[in-house]
């Protein structure tokens, strides 16, 4: 959804986005790579299989020059179980790389596995101080949890550039 001068602010917007993807969305066994991946990079959403997303953002421009941008994500993913040295214990459709087997249960559950949490914000603030000049902030935020365990692993990030057009 695309929503412009939102809630009625001039120059403003909103984004709200959806994702659902299925567990073994993207692996197969009929080809000789098994996924549908280039470079093993995945050829879809880069949320993979066996998870959803929430994707929200909201854009202001007051002045022709100045621009702000405040977005949210909310990440859900399912995650094959695997022991300490990496060895596949439920194939659960969480991996890209891993395909359903024969001993894998015929039904899918959605977000069965390890389950993991990914919630990020980000702002971002810009201005065109010159022609073709830009001074840009931004910073970032994101925390993951895995549920079952507890554990969590937060990063945030601050930049500050100087952007030159020609």
């Amino acid at each position: 959804m695309f929503y412009t001068d939102a809630f009625f602010i001039p120059n403003s917007s909103l984004m709200v986005e959806y994702c659902k993807i299925m567990p073994y969305v993207f692996s197969h066994g009929r080809s000789r790579e098994g996924s549908y991946t280039s470079l093993n990079d995945l050829l879809g959403p880069r949320i993979g299989p066996n998870a959803d997303s929430w994707f929200i953002r909201g854009d202001y421009l007051p002045m022709r020059n100045l621009s702000f941008s405040l977005s949210v994500t909310f990440e859900r993913k399912g995650n094959n179980i695997v022991d300490e040295v990496g060895t596949l214990i439920k194939n659960v459709g969480g991996d890209e790389f891993q395909p359903h087997r024969s001993i894998d249960p015929e039904t899918r559950t959605f977000l069965d596995g390890i389950l993991v949490k990914t919630r990020s914000f980000a702002f971002l603030a810009s201005w065109q101080c010159v022609n073709q000049v830009w001074l840009e902030g931004r910073f970032q935020f994101e925390s993951a949890e895995t549920v079952s365990t507890g554990e969590r692993d937060e990063n945030s990030q601050a930049v500050l550039h100087l952007k030159i057009e020609f």
